[in-house]
C-alpha cells in the first residue's frame, strides 16, 4: 500500500483577521449593542461584547512530521483592526507566511512569534514552539507492475511502493522518462498514451530511488466506446480504422452488426428499434448508426464475424447495453442563408414540436416589435421542422421594414426531444439582412415533364413570377419548389402540351430576396420528348408485423421517378415452391404509394401465403413517368420465405446432451446442402468446427451436425454463436443474413490421468484425473510385461476424480507396473466427455 502522507494534497486554513459577518436570514434578528439593547417584536437576541478576552494562538507547541509538510497557526480573539506580524527565529528549519502556514524545512526546532498591533498601538506577542522530525527512508521499492511491464494504448495502472523504514517522514516523487510513451501523476497512476518503451522512477526526499520499464503496446483491435447520441443514434468508436464495406450495405443498411433485445429487470422488453442505417466517418473510426425509431432498453451488442479493419483485423464484440436517453435537447446554431431573411434554427437531435410555442419575442435595441412582426416570431406555424426534424427554418421577409436589420430574441417553449427530454426554454437571437441584391439570373429552363417547365435561377426566389410562351399573352404562374427556393415550375397548357422543337420563352416579374425590382429574362426551351419508357431495377418483398399479424409488401424501383396508373388492383404471377410445385395465382394488391422512383404495393396475404418464388407480370402502362411515358409489361421476381421472410430463417442451435462435441442446427426449412455443410458459414470463438453434416433435410425442416474439435469449448458458459450464408433448398430462400445467437454450451475437455499411484498396502493403485468423472471403470495390471491372473484385481470403483483399483494380494514389488484399461472402460466427466486413456505406469 501507498504511504497515506503521499497521496494526500496539503489542505491550507487561511486566518481571517476581521470580524465574523453575521448572514442575513428571513427571520428577523436584532443585535445589541455593548450597552444598548434593540427591540423586536420577534426572535429578539441581545449580544455583549466580551473586553475580559485576550488573543491566544489555537497551539503553543507542534510537532510537524518530515519537510515540505504545512500547518497553519491560528490567533483566537483578535481584536477588530489589529495587525498580526509572524516570525521564525529559524528560517533553516520553517518558514511562515503572512497567513500563518508553516513550511518545514529541515530537522530542527524554531519559535514561532505571532507579533499583534492592536488599534490603540498596543503590541501582545504570542510564542509556538515548532519541532521539525524528518526520518529519511533508506530504501524505497516499487512494489507492483502489469503483467511483463506491458500496458496497451489508453490504459492505465497505479504503481504501489514500499520503503524503510515505515515510518519515515520522507515524501516521494513519480517521473517518466518519456511523456510522450506514458504519463504518470504523483500517486503513481501512469497512463499509456502511445505505442513505445520508457522508464518509471520513483525518487524519495532524501534520494533513494528505484526505477521499472514500461512497455506500451497498440490496443488490439475493437470497440474504444459505444456513445448515444440521442434515442435514435448511437456511435460506435472503434480503436482501428474500418473497413466500410463489412458495415454498411450499398443501401446504407447497417450488417453485421446487431443490437438482439433483451428484457430487464422487470421483465420488460427493448423497445424495437426499426431499421438500422449507417455512415463512418472520414478517419474510418467511428460509425454513427440512427434507427428508424428508439432505442429504449436493454440491448445485447454484437458484431459477427466477417467485421474487419481497413488492415484485415477480425473484429468481435459482445456486450449488454441498457439504453435511456436522458439527454436534453439543445440549440446547436442559428443561421441565415444567401436570402438574408430565411433563418435556420438547428438542434441537437431530432425533435417533437407537437406543444412548442414561439414566445417573448423582443428587440434587443429597446425598440418596440410591430405587430406584424410579432405575429411573424409568435406563430408557430411560421416554424417548418425538417424532415429529420433536426432543424426548423422561419421566413422572416414579412418582419415590418423598421424591425428588419434589428437584432431580435425570441424564446422557444415546449420542444422535446423523440423520446419527450424536454429541452430547456431555448433562446436565439439575431437580425435579418436586408442589404439589396442583385436580382435573381435563369441558369436553365427545361421541360422536366409532360406538361412542365423548370425554371432554376442563381439565387433564392421570393416571388416566381410569371411564363410566356412566345407570342402567346397568356402568362402561366410559377410555383416554388418547397424543398429548393432557387428552383420555380410552371404548368402548361393542354395545347401547349404538343409543342415540338425549340420554343421561346419569356420569364417576368419575378423576384429575388431584397432586389429592387422585378425581373425578366428570356430563355429557348426544347419542348421535343425523347423519354423512354420507366424501367424496373429492382424489386423486393418486404414482410413486417403488426400486433402479430404478418404485412407483406412488394417494393419497385425505377430508373426515375413515376406515378402509378391504378392504386389498388391485380397481378398474374406464377408461384415455384421450395418442393418444385407450380401454380398460378392471382396477387391482389391495395393502397399502392409512389415515393420518386419507389413504388410500394400492399400484398393481400391471402394471395401470397406460401412460401416459394414468385414471377409476377407488371402489364403495359403500370406506371408512366413525367412525360406520360408509360411502362412496358415486364416480368419481376421475388422470393418469400417461411414467416413471410425471403431470406433462410434463422435456425435454433443446441448442444448435444450426450456428446459435448456435437451441435445441432435445426432449420424450418428445407436447406441448400452445399451451404449447409459448408463450415466457414459457422463460428464460435475461440471454438473450431471440423465438420458439418446434413443429417435431415425434408420440406418440414432439417438438422445439421456440427463437430467441434475436443478441448476448443474451454468453459461451461455462454458462446456467441453466428451462422451465415445458409440457403434454402432449390433457391426457395437467399442465403441468409448473420444470425447471431447466445447459445449456453458446456465444455468439451476430456478428463485425463494427472497421477498414477500405488497405495502404501501395495494392494491399492489409484488413478487421479483432472476432474471429477462417473461411469464404468474396467482395467488389468501388469508386471514386468506380464499380465496378472485375472483374480488379482478384485475391485475397481469411481469416486470423485479417482479410480481406486483393489487388488486381492499385495503386489510383490512396487517396480514396472503399469495399468491398461479394459474394452468395457467407458469413463467420462460429468459433461459426458470421454475419457481417452492408455496404458499407465504406476508409480510408489
Amino acid at each position: 500500500m501507498k504511504k497515506n502522507n503521499l497521496r494526500k494534497m496539503a489542505f491550507v486554513l487561511t486566518v481571517a483577521l476581521a470580524t465574523p459577518t453575521v448572514a442575513s436570514t428571513n427571520t428577523s434578528v436584532v443585535f445589541a449593542a455593548t450597552s444598548t439593547t434593540t427591540k423586536a417584536t420577534t426572535n429578539v437576541t441581545k449580544t455583549k461584547t466580551n473586553t475580559t478576552q485576550q488573543p491566544t494562538l489555537n497551539v503553543t507547541s507542534q510537532i510537524i512530521k518530515g519537510v515540505n509538510k504545512t500547518y497553519t497557526l491560528k490567533v483566537n480573539n483578535m481584536v477588530k483592526g489589529s495587525v498580526c506580524k509572524w516570525i521564525s527565529s529559524d528560517i533553516d528549519v520553517a518558514t511562515i507566511n503572512s497567513a500563518g502556514k508553516i513550511t518545514s524545512l529541515a530537522a530542527g526546532t524554531t519559535v514561532v512569534t505571532a507579533q499583534i498591533t492592536t488599534p490603540n498601538k498596543k503590541i501582545i506577542k504570542l510564542y509556538c514552539k515548532i519541532t521539525v522530525r524528518v526520518i529519511p527512508m533508506t530504501s524505497i521499492i516499487i512494489k507492483n507492475a502489469p503483467t511483463d511491464n506491458i500496458l496497451k494504448v489508453g490504459e492505465t495502472f497505479d504503481y504501489n511502493l514500499s520503503f524503510t523504514p515505515s515510518n519515515s517522514t520522507d515524501g516521494a516523487k513519480w517521473k517518466i522518462k518519456n511523456t510522450n510513451i506514458a504519463t504518470v501523476d504523483k500517486y503513481g497512476v501512469v497512463t499509456a498514451r502511445a505505442k513505445g518503451n520508457t522508464i518509471l522512477t520513483v525518487t524519495s526526499t532524501s534520494g533513494q530511488t528505484d526505477s521499472v520499464p514500461i512497455i506500451v503496446e497498440q490496443k488490439a483491435a475493437g470497440i474504444d466506446s459505444v456513445v448515444l447520441n440521442h434515442a435514435s443514434e448511437i456511435v460506435l468508436h472503434f480503436t482501428d480504422e474500418m473497413d466500410a464495406s463489412t458495415l454498411i450495405d450499398s443501401d446504407n443498411t447497417l450488417k453485421n452488426v446487431m443490437f438482439k433485445r433483451r428484457t430487464d429487470k422487470n421483465s420488460v422488453m427493448a423497445n424495437d428499434y426499426g431499421t438500422l442505417t449507417a455512415t463512418l466517418s472520414t478517419d474510418k473510426k467511428s460509425l454513427t448508426i440512427q434507427s428508424s425509431s428508439i432505442f429504449k432498453g436493454s440491448y445485447e451488442l454484437i458484431i459477427s464475424k466477417g467485421v474487419k479493419t481497413l488492415a484485415g483485423k477480425d473484429i468481435t464484440f459482445d456486450d449488454i447495453y441498457t439504453i435511456t436517453d436522458t439527454i436534453k435537447p439543445r440549440l446547436t446554431n442559428v443561421s441565415l442563408d444567401g436570402t438574408g431573411v430565411i433563418a435556420t434554427i438547428e438542434f441537437s437531435e431530432p425533435v417533437n414540436t407537437t406543444n412548442f410555442v414561439p414566445s417573448n419575442a423582443r428587440r434587443l435595441d429597446g425598440g418596440n416589435l410591430n405587430a406584424a412582426s410579432l405575429n411573424v416570431l409568435t406563430n408557430k406555424n411560421n416554424y417548418v421542422l425538417s424532415k429529420d426534424k433536426k432543424s426548423m427554418t422561419i421566413d422572416l421577409s414579412n418582419l415590418s421594414t423598421e424591425d428588419q436589420g434589428k437584432q431580435f430574441s425570441v424564446i422557444l417553449v415546449g420542444i422535446t426531444d423523440i423520446t419527450g427530454n424536454p429541452a430547456d426554454n431555448l433562446n436565439f437571437s439575431m437580425q435579418t439582412d436586408v442589404s439589396t441584391r442583385a436580382q435573381a439570373k435563369v441558369v436553365s429552363a427545361i421541360r422536366t415533364g409532360y406538361n412542365t417547365i423548370t425554371v432554376c435561377f442563381d439565387s433564392p426566389i421570393k416571388n416566381p413570377g410569371t411564363l410566356q410562351l412566345g407570342s402567346s399573352t397568356n402568362k402561366l404562374v410559377g410555383v416554388k419548389d418547397p424543398n429548393d427556393n432557387k428552383k420555380v415550375t410552371y404548368t402548361l397548357t393542354t395545347n401547349e402540351t404538343n409543342l415540338t422543337g425549340n420554343q421561346y420563352i419569356v420569364l417576368s416579374d419575378f423576384s429575388g430576396y431584397n432586389t429592387v425590382s422585378p425581373g425578366v429574362q428570356t430563355a429557348t426551351v426544347n419542348f421535343t420528348v425523347t423519354a423512354e419508357a420507366p424501367i424496373v431495377t429492382s424489386s423486393k418483398l418486404v414482410t413486417t408485423s403488426n400486433n402479430g399479424i404478418e404485412l407483406n409488401s412488394l417494393v419497385l424501383t425505377y430508373n426515375k421517378n413515376v406515378t402509378l396508373s391504378n392504386t389498388a388492383g391485380t397481378l398474374s404471377a406464377t408461384l415455384r415452391t421450395d418442393n418444385d410445385d407450380i401454380t398460378s395465382p392471382t396477387i391482389v394488391y391495395t393502397n399502392a404509394v409512389v415515393n420518386g422512383n419507389q413504388v410500394t404495393l400492399t400484398l393481400d396475404n391471402s394471395y401470397v401465403g406460401s412460401a416459394g418464388t414468385y414471377n409476377i407480370t407488371l402489364p403495359d402502362g403500370f406506371v408512366k413517368d413525367d412525360f406520360f411515358t408509360y411502362s412496358k409489361s415486364i416480368l419481376v421476381s421475388i422470393v418469400k420465405g417461411i414467416g413471410g421472410t425471403s431470406q433462410m430463417p434463422a435456425p435454433t442451435i443446441a448442444q448435444s446432451t450426450t456428446n459435448p462435441n456435437e451441435i445441432n442446427v435445426t432449420f424450418q426449412r428445407k436447406v441448400d446442402v452445399v451451404s449447409a455443410e459448408n463450415t466457414a458459414n459457422y463460428s464460435i470463438p475461440g471454438a473450431t468446427v471440423t465438420k458439418a453434416v446434413v443429417t435431415y433435410n425434408t420440406s418440414n425442416g432439417a438438422t445439421v451436425k456440427l463437430t467441434i474439435a475436443n478441448g476448443t469449448i474451454v468453459a461451461n458458459t455462454v458462446y456467441v454463436v453466428t451462422i451465415s450464408g445458409i440457403k434454402g433448398a432449390n433457391g426457395s430462400y437467399s442465403a441468409m443474413n448473420p444470425s447471431v445467437q447466445s447459445v449456453p454450451l458446456v465444455e468439451n475437455v476430456a478428463p485425463y490421468v494427472v497421477s498414477s499411484k500405488i497405495n502404501s498396502d501395495l494392494k491399492t493403485i489409484i488413478l487421479t484425473f483432472s476432474e471429477n468423472i462417473k461411469g464404468t471403470a474396467s482395467f488389468s495390471v501388469y508386471q514386468n510385461g506380464v499380465l496378472m491372473p485375472l483374480s488379482t484385481v478384485s475391485q475397481v470403483t469411481v469416486s470423485s476424480n479417482k479410480v481406486t483399483i483393489t487388488l486381492n494380494s499385495t503386489l510383490p514389488s512396487v517396480t514396472n507396473v503399469t495399468v491398461v484399461p479394459g474394452a468395457n472402460n467407458s469413463i467420462t466427466d460429468y459433461n459426458n466427455n470421454m475419457a481417452a486413456i492408455g496404458t499407465l505406469s504406476a508409480t510408489y
